[in-house]
């Protein structure tokens, strides 16, 4: 298992995903502001074993390449500013991809279709940023993702919006502040100081996963990591 994670998560979150396999830092983007310029959930889509990153991040997409990964370019760069910051927040669950379809590079959802996934439309184009994703099931604050997550027979738990650090943002999202693994959902922080941490860890042990947190910290958006299965 690779992680590709941000050039700013704490070491101490990243020796925890390091048990389950290799972290790879990522280069950020200049055109990105900066809160969120190397959040993976931003900088890399995944389908399956399969990566995507914007035209214009060559270097990254060389750098995955020559680790065996199979990366892709897509044709549109990433922009400064909402739809154009989320070309890439996809969310594969291997069975179905939750995107906004007109806002994410059209690539990543022809190879999620020629791999049978079933594609899901949702109007959160931060897709990923929003959903964390547990045995199967997702965690979400996003009505309207929860919403079409029960439509195709996904268990989701609703959570409240809030409790999750992005500086200098209200709040940051669920997917970015955590990361599953094989056996866990780890957490960036502190998962009790949420104010629905016990649904959380309810719903993470009612899909097989532990509910792990890292750090004494507040509960902390790093955009999360794209996992990639070699």
């Amino acid at each position: 298992m690779i992680f590709l994670i941000s050039e700013l998560l704490p070491d101490v979150c990243a020796a925890a995903l390091s048990e389950y396999g290799e972290c790879v830092r990522l280069n950020g983007s200049a055109v990105l502001p900066m809160p969120v310029r190397y959040h993976p959930d931003m900088l890399a889509a995944t389908v399956g074993s399969t990566v995507f990153v914007g035209a214009d991040n060559e270097k990254t997409a060389q750098a995955l390449s020559r680790m065996g990964i199979d990366c892709r370019m897509c044709a549109a760069k990433t922009g400064i500013s909402y739809p154009y910051d989320a070309i890439l927040n996809i969310l594969d669950l291997g069975t179905h991809l939750f995107c906004r379809e007109k806002s994410v590079c059209p690539e990543t959802v022809g190879c999620a279709r020629e791999a049978g996934r079933i594609i899901v439309p949702v109007a959160q184009g931060y897709t990923a940023c929003s959903t964390a994703t547990v045995g199967g099931g997702i965690i979400t604050s996003d009505a309207g993702i929860y919403a079409a997550a029960c439509k195709n027979g996904i268990d989701a738990l609703l959570i409240s919006p809030g409790g999750i650090d992005l500086p200098p943002y209200e709040y940051g999202f669920i997917g970015g502040a955590c990361c599953e693994t094989d056996d866990a959902l780890i957490f960036f922080g502190d998962i009790k100081k949420h104010r629905d941490h016990g649904a959380i860890s309810d719903f993470c042990r009612a899909h097989g996963k532990d509910c792990r947190s890292v750090g004494d910290f507040a509960l902390t958006d790093f955009g999360g990591a794209r996992r990639i299965t070699k």
